[in-house]
Formats: C-alpha cells, sequence, structure tokens
C-alpha cells in the first residue's frame, strides 16, 4: 500500500511546499473535517513542537474544524508521546500533532493518532487520503457527509495537561535517580521546558539542561539525537555520569556515557531486556536497521526477536500482535508498550536511568551490553541515484560475498527526507566499509 501524502511517520515536507504549501494545508485541513464527521468524532487535540510553522498549520486546521460540532482541545507545545499519552487516556477521540520530529525547523509535518493513542496504520492513512482526494478533486459539493449548524467548542488547556503528563512520569518509575548527574539535550524542542524538572522531581543529585531555548528556528540545530556532540561535550565538562539527547518532538532518546561516547537505541532495548528480564516467551521488536548483534544477544536470551520495517508504528503493531512489551530502532525510538504504544525519550530516558541507579551501576560499563557489527550508514541524494541499480544491489552476489555469511545490506528510500539510505552491517569494519563504497559507486546516477 502508497501513500501519498504520508510518508514513514506522518506527512513531511518543507513548510510552504506540497502538501505544507498554502493550498496543500488547505487540502489537509478540508479533508480532516470531512473524515472527522465520516467517521462521527467529536473531540479532536492539537499539539505542536517548537517549529516557527507550527502556528500557522494548527490556526489552518482549526479555522476548518470549527466549522463543525467538534470540540478541539490546543495543548500548545507537547512532545509526540503526550499526544499518544491524551488519547490513550481519553483526552480525545483523535490526536492531532504538527511536527517535523528529528528535522531541522524548515521542515514541518503533521501526524495522527487514534484514540488508544496509536499512531494512524497505513490503512487509516490511506482512507484519510481519500478525503484528501476528494478535496483536491475541487468535489465539494458532493461531499459524502452532511454537516449540522451548531459548531463545537475550543479549549486551551496546556497547563493542566503537562501537570497531568509530568505526574503519569513520575507515578510509574520503579527507581529513583538518587545519587545521579545528568545531562539533558532538550533539542531546542518539545521536552525543553519540563526534561529538567522531571528528572529533579525523580531525585536527581543534579541535572544539567542544554539546548533548551527554542526560538522557532534552533529546533535539532546542532543538538539533540541527531547531533550530540554538545552533549558529549557537556558530559565531559561537567563531568556528569550520564547524558541523555532527545530529538525536537521528544519520540527519540540516545545515551551518552560518562566517557563522553554515545550509547544508542539497540544498546539500550538491549539493557532493558536484559535487566528487566522479559518474562515467558517474550521477545524484542526491532527493524530492518537494528543491529545483527542486538538480535544475537536477545536470541542468546532464549527470547523471541521479529524485524519490521522501518517506524516506530511498524514496531508498536508488532508488539500488540505478539503481546510483547518492548522494541525500537537504532535511531533512539524505544517503545515501552507497558505505559505508550509509541517511543518517549523523556520517559525511557527517566527508566533507564532509573535501572542504571538501582544497581549503582557505570554507563559505560552497564549500558554497553552487546558486541555490534560493524555498520556503515550514509545517505545519498535521490537525484543522483540511478532507480535501476538499486534493487540489483540488494542482492548483487558480489556485494552480499563481501560482507560473509552475516552481512546484511539495507537500501531504502527515506519516508521523511528526498535521500536514499543505505545500511551495511558486516563482522569487522573492514568488509562494512569496502562493500559501502562500492554500492554507493554502483547505484550513482
Amino acid at each position: 500500500m502508497i501513500n501519498r501524502y504520508f510518508g514513514t511517520d506522518g506527512i513531511r515536507a518543507r513548510f510552504g511546499e506540497w502538501p505544507l504549501s498554502p493550498h496543500g494545508l488547505s487540502v489537509i485541513a478540508n479533508g480532516i473535517r470531512k473524515y472527522l464527521h465520516a467517521k462521527k468524532i467529536s473531540s479532536v487535540a492539537i499539539g505542536c513542537d517548537t517549529r516557527s510553522s507550527c502556528k500557522e498549520i494548527e490556526l489552518r486546521i482549526c479555522s476548518e474544524l470549527e466549522k463543525c460540532p467538534i470540540d478541539v482541545k490546543i495543548l500548545g507545545v507537547i512532545s509526540t508521546p503526550m499526544m499518544s499519552f491524551c488519547a490513550m487516556t481519553g483526552g480525545a477521540e483523535l490526536g492531532i500533532m504538527i511536527s517535523a520530529s528529528h528535522n531541522p525547523y524548515e521542515y514541518n509535518g503533521i501526524k495522527m493518532f487514534d484514540r488508544f493513542g496509536n499512531k494512524f496504520s497505513l490503512g487509516d492513512e490511506a482512507e484519510l487520503e481519500e478525503f484528501f482526494d476528494e478535496v483536491a478533486a475541487g468535489d465539494c459539493g458532493r461531499s459524502r457527509v452532511s454537516y449540522r449548524a451548531e459548531k463545537g467548542s475550543t479549549y486551551h488547556m496546556q497547563d493542566d495537561f503537562v501537570l497531568r503528563y509530568k505526574n503519569f512520569l513520575l507515578g510509574n518509575m520503579a527507581h529513583a535517580l538518587e545519587g545521579l548527574s545528568i545531562v539533558v539535550d532538550c533539542a531546542n524542542g518539545s521536552y525543553s521546558n519540563i526534561a529538567r524538572d522531571v528528572m529533579k522531581s525523580l531525585g536527581a543529585k543534579s541535572c544539567v539542561s542544554i539546548a533548551d531555548a527554542p526560538s522557532g528556528l534552533n529546533i535539532n540545530y546542532e543538538c539533540g539525537a541527531t547531533r550530540p556532540l554538545l552533549a558529549q561535550r557537556t558530559v565531559l565538562e561537567t563531568r556528569s555520569d550520564m547524558g541523555m539527547c532527545f530529538d525536537g518532538d521528544g519520540d527519540r532518546v540516545i545515551f551518552i556515557d560518562e566517557r563522553g561516547r554515545v550509547i544508542g537505541g539497540d544498546q539500550i532495548i538491549a539493557y532493558i531486556a536484559k535487566k528487566v528480564g522479559l518474562e515467558g516467551t517474550a521477545g524484542v521488536v526491532g527493524t530492518e536497521m537494528s543491529n545483527k548483534g542486538l538480535e544475537f544477544f536477545v536470541t542468546g536470551l532464549s527470547m523471541g526477536f521479529s524485524r519490521t520495517l522501518v517506524g516506530d508504528r511498524f514496531v508498536s503493531e508488532e508488539l500488540s500482535k505478539r503481546g510483547w512489551k518492548i522494541g525500537g530502532e537504532p535511531s533512539g525510538h524505544v517503545i515501552l508498550k507497558e505505559f505508550l504504544p509509541t517511543g518517549d525519550g523523556l520517559l525511557v530516558g527517566a527508566y533507564v536511568a532509573g535501572l542504571v541507579a538501582s544497581c549503582r551501576g557505570v554507563a559505560s560499563e552497564v549500558l554497553n551490553v552487546f558486541f555490534p557489527f560493524a555498520q556503515v550508514l550514509f545517505n545519498m541524494p535521490i537525484e543522483k541515484v540511478n532507480p535501476f541499480a538499486v534493487e540489483d544491489a540488494k542482492s548483487r552476489g558480489a556485494f552480499l560475498n563481501l560482507l560473509g555469511c552475516d552481512g546484511r545490506i539495507s537500501i531504502r528510500k527515506s519516508g521523511t527526507e528526498p535521500v536514499l539510505r543505505i545500511m551495511v552491517e558486516a563482522e569487522t569494519h573492514e568488509h562494512a566499509n569496502e562493500t559501502a563504497r562500492a554500492i554507493a559507486k554502483f547505484i550513482s546516477a
């Protein structure tokens, strides 16, 4: 199933370009209104990250929803997992999160949530796109739904909701952070105003908050989960026990150990699986980008391991299908299903820090759980790729022979940026680098 507006994680584009152009936003807002009426949805929550373009998108959507009997709850600046929490706990029948996650401020996007806190499935998105197409075709006179004269209400409720979310976090942490000195990198995004407060409330000895002054133009700029150098330097300068880097909308977290080294999502997943000791026939869900070392480690614990397409919603769907509790991606999307059906950087950060504090461990020792396979990850602009060579490269014998029997190649089009993402994995860096160079040359236009 191919969706034309939605990508890996919602609608995503540079603001001002289709479908986030003025006309595109009109189509999307009108289509959402029609969808809500068709589904008899009467309450919607809208939230956003800290991008300068969020308010205009919010206003366009609200102006359409005001035409019909729908209660709209404006949550203001929140994280994507906070939107999931809102829907899951009965705050709204549908959630609309305005964010482009880890992308720079020039981008924005829209993520949709159902009343259970799940991101829209491919089927949900395809159904919504039918309404977009109806609007784009100018078929307003033959709408499939009729509208009543009465209107709904709009409520601004950020402070109350943020407090409710913080209480949810604090109430679900089994371990205090006593004795830990922590650095939190908020990526100038959604967690800028609350991350330090949460860590201190959980008992952290000290918490240094950086990249926590959003201007609307600096989200993810040289900071956060995709640019951790600032956090690495700060951990070393402050002699902190660990650091956490979120992304702009707060659904990712990567860690920095006391030596200033990055610890990614795969190691965090392995640590939780080992520490918590998942019961019975439990297992872990990763993606096609998850390190082979994680798979070997998990199966070595006599647990199951399953891979999905890239995207935390696919991980969440697989967890539900199998009845498992933990999954995620190397990028730092980590899902603890017993709490939320989406990745939450602040929740996972506090949860893992609590586990480390409870065993009085050192981050560099306890969070590096398995020996990873060598991975080379790189992006190629779509316009520089020969599309006919891509499929051939995935199965070309010469490349696979370079990698050995446990090597892997993943080549996929990004769902959030106009690039091709290439991952090469092998037992040694030499084999991975050699193969990566050969693939890049082979698929170049």
